[in-house]
């Protein structure tokens, strides 16, 4: 798999509750700024019930390839 390349990535402090509410944002600014998004987003827990108090408070990443 190639990981080289830029990516547009979200960090969110609200748990897994907005996760599709912040997928559409991705899509519109990147809409806006005339960005091709590649196929797929990508979702990565950076802090979890190990370093935070609650699910709702969960810290998640969420990126997406963009094209050149």
């Amino acid at each position: 798999q190639d990981t080289s390349g830029k990516i547009l990535a979200y960090y969110d402090n609200h748990g897994y509750a907005k996760i599709h509410d912040i997928c559409l944002e991705i899509i519109d600014y990147a809409s806006k700024n005339n960005l091709k998004l590649g196929d797929f987003f990508y979702e990565d827990v950076i802090l979890d019930d190990l370093s935070t108090n609650g699910y709702y408070n969960y810290l998640t990443k969420i990126s997406i390839r963009v094209s050149e």
